[in-house]
């Protein structure tokens, strides 16, 4: 495994970005797949509240509402490590190919 020394700023920049992103698709896919669960059922005549769907959601642990936070946690987990590095280096961080690849869109 190679390593770069990059700006601590640039990488904690970067790790954030990531983190943020990763956030906000798993807020986007709770939303839909609440909105799914809201939908009328038979002609119209059963309907569910906001809070009912969340709670039919979250009582079957294999929904996308709840595995959606499983997806890309080990990379999730390397970067917010990172993020700690890079919060406390003074200069630059040494960065190794595989968190370079993970950030490679946000470096």
């Amino acid at each position: 495994m190679s390593h770069a020394q990059i700006d601590a700023g640039r990488v904690k920049h970067a790790c954030e970005a990531f983190l943020s992103k990763r956030d906000a698709r798993i807020e986007k896919t709770r939303e839909e797949e609440i909105e799914k669960a809201m939908k009328p059922k038979f002609f119209g005549l059963f309907k569910r509240t906001r809070e009912e769907a969340i709670e039919v959601l979250r009582a079957w642990e294999w929904s996308t509402y709840n595995t959606c936070a499983i997806r890309g946690w080990s990379d999730a987990y390397q970067i917010e490590r990172l993020l700690v590095l890079a919060t406390h280096a003074k200069d630059t961080v040494s960065v190794s190919s595989d968190d370079a690849d993970i950030l490679e869109n946000f470096l």
